[in-house]
């Protein structure tokens, strides 16, 4: 006998099978998608590298010594022709930030001489308004302005304690401490003198650890153009154990001995950190024999400070 269209039993089964294909097929499509738009980054990342080594071909005498940092923006690779105004997010495609940041570090020796550049990992953020005039960025247009280029790391360490160099008054690529600027005119010519500084923490002797952003300005023919550092002020030095011996002889008739008599701990951040203090020890009072005890502290910066004192029990 002749049958037209699919059992209740036979339509269920067809439809768990379609339903086990797309769970099979599902997660291998969103893999592709995945895939597709992280290549996508990638050559756009590739493309702003390419020009960036460009830019160091007319640039070059901004490094004077091997190890010098300079960066740069999307601003800047725009302003001299090297990159797409409307360069976009490949994803969203929205325009990326002309104010997004460029690392470049010369690197030279006897048989090298090279350029490592880092596009910085949120370069591939949407631009709202980059330079904060309150006007949200262009795709197809960038204002001529003057130059900035931060020479020196980016972000920089501070010393807890330390001073901070806000602009240095002999600004060039040779200074070391890595917080100075180079400046200049739509003309090429250096106005790094007329660069100012503002910042978001305390100058001077750092008085608490967080980090804090440099704005670096700068004006010439009536157009104003910024540049940000960021300043992480940072603790690198460990704790100072106080009163630790470096060696103990005790008699074999000694019942007690408590390791931190007369043992603290001080830290420049933390203050007196004495009840941090950790003793191991693998001394056996009551038996004659050679022992250590061994201090350790540890700042909430996770430096950390050790010392030991061998310990001898004698008849």
């Amino acid at each position: 006998m002749k049958r037209n269209g699919f059992t209740l039993i036979e339509l269920i089964g067809v439809l768990t099978l379609l339903a086990l294909i797309a769970l099979i097929a599902l997660p291998n499509v969103d893999s592709v998608i995945k895939k597709s738009k992280k290549n996508s980054l990638n050559a756009v990342k590739k493309t702003l590298e390419t020009s960036t080594r460009s830019w160091i071909t007319d640039n070059k005498d901004l490094f004077i010594n091997s190890g010098d940092v300079i960066t740069i923006t999307l601003r800047d690779l725009k302003e001299a022709g090297l990159v797409d105004f409307d360069i976009k997010n490949p994803v969203s495609q929205a325009c990326l930030s002309n104010e997004n940041q460029i690392s470049i570090k010369w690197v030279k020796d006897l048989n090298n001489n090279k350029y490592e550049i880092t596009v910085n990992e949120d370069l591939m953020d949407d631009t709202i308004d980059s330079d904060g005039d309150g006007i949200l960025d262009d795709c197809n247009a960038v204002k001529k302005s003057p130059k900035i280029y931060l020479v020196g790391t980016n972000p920089v360490n501070i010393p807890f304690g330390g001073n901070i160099n806000l602009l240095s008054e002999n600004i060039s690529g040779t200074d070391t401490d890595g917080m100075d600027v180079i400046a200049k005119n739509m003309d090429n010519e250096d106005i790094t003198r007329n660069v100012t500084v503002s910042y978001s923490f305390t100058t001077g002797t750092t008085k608490v650890l967080k980090n804090g952003i440099m704005t670096y300005t700068v004006t010439a023919n009536g157009v104003t153009k910024n540049l940000n550092r960021t300043v992480n002020i940072v603790d690198e030095i460990a704790p100072v154990l106080s009163g630790v011996k470096d060696d103990v002889v005790l008699d074999l008739s000694v019942e007690s001995y408590t390791h931190l008599t007369g043992v603290t701990a001080s830290d420049n951040y933390d203050g007196d950190i004495t009840n941090k203090i950790v003793v191991k020890s693998n001394l056996k009072l009551g038996e004659v024999g050679s022992y250590y005890a061994t201090y350790t502290v540890k700042d909430t910066s996770g430096n950390v400070a050790t010392k030991t004192t061998n310990i001898t029990i004698k008849n």
